[in-house]
């Protein structure tokens, strides 16, 4: 035993093996634990404490009844977007900085244009002509929110589930970060114009354009919300 182990406490130990028998794949998403701990030694109480430990970390969840028991999680994509949320909003209070997060965004946002551009449907080209109009024509808290919706249709175009997941965290992040009011109408019109572009190529089905037009459009979101941090940080 590792001087690191000796000094835990013995319901940490067991939650630790079964963390690492879950990470291994010894138990599957949805698959039932079981129902007595098999480490020798383990009293039910240091088993109800491990359990306990590993369902707030949403490894298991814990059902009553004939057929209940501790199962392991089967996370769902928004269970994985909550989880990031959280854990990245609690970073950029501190030492994640708004232009970082631009930065990931740009990483991951620019390939997801292009897959949209191949991808979408004609319900998503709607919603993102809705979108669109709703930002030209309202101003404020709810021109934002337009803006916000235009980008998670545009994620929810890729058909696959783990882009908005990751992105959608990140985005709304980076909107709570900064007070977008100080930011001039010039700006939003740019902004309506650059998802103009990125509309049209998506429409389009050309993913190079679709690519082209959210670089640039993230180009310009970076050197106004830079200019904003920096207004926050004087």
């Amino acid at each position: 035993m590792s001087e690191t182990n000796a000094v835990k406490p013995q319901y940490q130990r067991v939650a630790d093996e079964l963390r690492l028998k879950i990470m291994a794949g010894e138990y599957l998403p949805g698959q039932r634990l079981p129902a007595e701990p098999d480490l020798d030694g383990v009293s039910r109480s240091t088993w109800r404490e491990a359990i306990r430990t590993l369902q707030a970390e949403s490894l298991v969840v814990a059902t009553r009844g004939v057929r209940g028991g501790v199962f392991v999680a089967e996370p769902t994509a928004d269970d994985v977007s909550r989880y990031l949320r959280n854990s990245l909003t609690l970073l950029a209070r501190g030492r994640l900085r708004p232009e970082q997060i631009l930065e990931v965004r740009r990483m991951l946002e620019v390939p997801a244009a292009g897959l949209a551009a191949q991808r979408r449907r004609e319900a998503h080209l709607e919603q993102l002509a809705d979108a669109l109009t709703d930002s030209r024509e309202k101003r404020g808290p709810e021109q934002w929110a337009a803006n916000y919706q235009f980008h998670a249709v545009l994620l929810d175009a890729t058909d696959n589930p783990l882009t908005s997941a990751i992105l959608d965290p990140l985005t709304t992040v980076l909107r709570s970060a900064l007070d977008r009011g100080q930011a001039d109408e010039a700006f939003w019109a740019v902004v309506c114009g650059d998802h103009d572009e990125i509309l049209t190529a998506i429409r389009d089905g050309d993913p190079a354009a679709a690519e082209r037009a959210m670089s640039h459009h993230l180009d310009h979101l970076a050197k106004t919300y830079g200019a904003i941090s920096r207004l926050a940080d004087d």
